[in-house]
């Protein structure tokens, strides 16, 4: 079985592919930076969409 940073790694190779990473690097970085503060709150995800005005803290 292929891993997925076998075919990441191939695939980067290719410039459409690229370009489309390239392009959604920032919505990746702004999900990760989500997550992370989620979990150093210690909220899951059920809380967090039952109360949205907690992220606003």
């Amino acid at each position: 079985m292929t891993k997925v940073a076998e075919l990441h790694e191939k695939w980067m190779q290719e410039p459409e592919y690229r370009e489309a990473y390239d392009r959604l690097g920032p919505a990746f970085e702004f999900s990760r930076s989500l997550i992370e503060a989620r979990i150093r709150a210690e909220i899951t995800e059920a809380e967090l969409d039952d109360q949205p005005e907690r992220i606003a803290r």
